[in-house]
Parts: C-alpha cells; structure tokens; sequence
C-alpha cells in the first residue's frame, strides 16, 4: 500500500471511529430520552397530578394529541427510538465508510488476483522453464501472490493505530456488521462471532477471508491449465496458507481442496491414470472437483 492509500485509510478509520462515537451518543440520549417520556407520560395520567387534570390547559389540542401518540407508541414498543431518523442517517454513513475501507484494503490485492489466468500469466508459466516432472518442493510461488503474502504481512502496520479493545467509537461501528466477511461476537452471546483482540485482527482477518474468497474465484474462471500449471497453483494455494498461519489465521477449507485436486490432477495428467485425481476427490466439494477436473481436462473417472 502507497502512501497516499494509507492516508486514506487513516482518514477513513479515524470517521468510523468518530461516527461509532456519535452513534453512541445518540444512542446515550435516546435512551435518557425515553426515560423522560416514560416518566412524563406516568404523570400526565397520574389522578391528583396538576398535569393530569388540567392537560387541556397546558397544551393545546395538537400538541397534546401529538404527546398522546408518541406516549401510546412507547407504551407498545419498548424498543421505540425516538432517535430513529438521525441514527439511520448515521448507520448508512457508517455503512458506506465501511464499504470505502474494504475497498481500500482489497485494492492492491485484487491489482495482483487479475493476472491469475491471464495470457502473460500462462506465458509466464510456460516459459519458466518449469518441467512438469519436477517434485513440489522445486516449486516457487508465483509473483503474484508472493506481493499478495507481503501486502498481507505489512497489513497489521498499516492497522497499528486503531486498537479495537481501547476504542470504544470504533468498536461500536464495526458491530454493526457492515464490512464483508467479519463479524463481530454479539455481546449478549460472546460465543458466536469472530473473537479478534484488535482492529488490526478484526480487519486483518476480514480482508484475509476476502482475499482467500477472490483467489478461489480467480482459479476457478482459469479455462486451461496443464500440469506445471496445476501443480503451479497448489504451490501459490500453499504459500498463501503459510501466510496465513504466520498471521494466525486459518485458509478456507476450499482453497486447500483446491490445492489438493491440482496436485492430484497434475499426477494423474503425467501417468495418464485417474487414479491420482479419484482418490483426492473423496470427501471433496462435487463443485470444485467438477470445475478442477475442466481446468485441467482431466477426463472423468467415471
């Protein structure tokens, strides 16, 4: 990430914690507002309170019967928000802002993810000088996905100043559950969730599932490999899994499969038997077996 994407980022993050700030404070004087009215409205029908008996006096028809609506809608609705249509302004920006960093954040990741697939990523294959015998630990990971390992390692410094337990303004924007691939735990239900310490590890972690989400992706619109290229793709599939648990992370469970059908596609593809490829798809998602084995055109087992 440039200097001028972390500026904005820093921008960014700093008006969602300001917004989760005021979204706090809205949601403080909403509640003391309702408090108020509660109170009010017991003594507007209280017997021997001035108020109630002679509230014709004070308020005229409008405004009382106005007062009247908004006592009988709190009476109905315990969760009543007298607020609501600042607040909803408020969660919308919040939203946007959310939307706004994600992308930010995926920028230089969906910059390296474009080249999968595409002709001077096969010719780059093709003229590596890569032979389709060579054991997989002769195997190096392709650019692309070495800058995506960088950027991913580099992600916490650039996250360093917002610490999400210290942060209540943050921390209350994020719960709102706007930024793709992360959840916050419910606080009434700590179990479920992501349980991140931090901004760093709440963001970190939704910007790594939507990185493994859009190299998953990638693979799978590949029209063609042989076997250095399927063996290539279970190689960057492996580098990026270390990454992942160099940050204490786990990589979906798909993307491992996908290395694994690779692997066993190229096997087979070399000694023209299916073998290989029939006893890796045993417990494997039908879809990524389908779309590996026309990657590959490996022919069916069947």
């Amino acid at each position: 990430m440039d200097h001028s994407g972390e500026d904005s980022l820093h921008t960014a993050l700093s008006l969602l914690q300001t917004l989760g700030e005021l979204l706090l404070v809205l949601e403080e004087n909403d509640s003391m507002f309702s408090d108020f009215v509660k109170t009010c409205g017991k003594k507007l029908n209280q017997e021997g309170v001035p108020l109630s008996c002679c509230k014709t006096f004070y308020l005229e028809p409008q405004p009382l019967q106005r007062l009247e609506t908004l006592l009988k809608q709190c009476t109905q609705n315990e969760r009543f928000c007298y607020l609501s249509p600042t607040i909803v302004v408020a969660l919308e920006l919040n939203s946007n802002i959310q939307h706004s960093i994600n992308v930010t954040l995926m920028s230089p990741i969906h910059q390296q993810i474009n080249q999968l697939g595409s002709r001077e990523w096969a010719d780059i294959i093709s003229g590596s000088g890569l032979t389709e015998d060579l054991p997989e630990f002769g195997l190096a990971p392709m650019e692309y996905i070495t800058q995506i390992g960088q950027y991913l390692m580099m992600l916490p410094q650039h996250l360093e100043p917002f610490v999400l337990q210290e942060n209540r303004g943050l921390t209350r924007a994020l719960s709102e559950h706007s930024f793709p691939h992360g959840q916050l735990p419910d606080p009434d239900h700590p179990e479920t969730g992501q349980h991140q310490s931090s901004a760093t590890d709440f963001l970190l972690g939704c910007v790594a599932t939507a990185c493994a989400s859009a190299l998953s992706d990638a693979i799978l619109r590949i029209e063609s490999v042989g076997p250095k290229g399927a063996k290539q793709l279970a190689a960057d599939i492996d580098y990026l899994g270390n990454i992942f648990e160099d940050l204490g992370l786990v990589l979906p469970a798909s993307l491992m499969e996908l290395a694994e059908l690779f692997r066993a596609a190229a096997a087979s593809i070399l000694l023209s038997d299916v073998a290989s490829f029939k006893s890796a798809i045993c417990g494997k998602d039908h879809r990524l077996v389908a779309a590996v084995r026309s990657i590959t055109n490996l022919p069916s087992s069947d």
